[in-house]
């Protein structure tokens, strides 16, 4: 399952990369805040799958503003702003002692069931699985998804287009942080907790 999450972080990376042409080194940040976050929602009392849907429109929403500050380099200064951005979110998440997500934790409520718990994560991962690949799907069919790849391709012809560059870039960043951060609350879920921030936040 944990294998499974990874490739869902490698899939939204490269909607990125591959489509939009934007080659970030920080989706672990997304996935790591995902990871953090289905662990704090729980301790508020919300169930751990329904708090692995709810962070990940939490830190896309959180990516939205991120974006503006990201969007004001290109090309490899942009893979490294996306690098630096990763390690000040994780720095901004170990920081707060009140979460103790600094040396890893474990839920404070999951049922002890480990056959209902392997059932539920799955179908948990299938339903997100379905839902984003549907969203990647329509995207790329469609005329917004169209943009980014113009991009992609040519940034100064995709503008000279009327193609709106920054505002098709964040969509799919938005997208693609989302989906990264319900990976990472699942491989949350099927490991009972949250790893050290060495870990879920690495970059491998």
């Amino acid at each position: 399952m944990a294998q499974g999450g990874n490739n869902d972080v490698l899939r939204y990376w490269n909607l990125l990369a591959g489509y939009a042409g934007m080659v970030s080194v920080g989706q672990q940040a997304s996935s790591g805040l995902g990871a953090d976050g289905v662990v704090v929602f729980n301790d508020l009392g919300i169930d751990a799958c329904l708090s692995a849907v709810i962070v990940s429109l939490v830190v896309a929403g959180i990516a939205f503003p991120i974006s503006f500050l990201a969007f004001r380099s290109r090309g490899g200064y942009f893979a490294i702003g996306t690098w630096v951005i990763a390690k000040v979110e994780r720095q901004i998440a170990i920081r707060f002692d009140l979460l103790g997500l600094g040396r890893g934790r474990s839920f404070s409520s999951i049922t002890p069931d480990p056959v209902f718990r392997d059932l539920y994560t799955y179908w948990l991962a299938l339903a997100l699985m379905v839902f984003f690949t549907a969203l990647t799907y329509q995207l790329l069919r469609g005329r917004q998804g169209l943009a980014p790849q113009s991009i992609r391709d040519n940034e100064v012809t995709a503008r000279s287009l009327g193609v709106e560059i920054d505002k098709s870039k964040r969509f799919v960043f938005v997208i693609a942080a989302g989906g990264a951060a319900a990976a990472g609350a699942l491989i949350c879920i099927q490991a009972l907790g949250v790893a050290s921030p060495h870990v879920i936040f690495s970059v491998n």
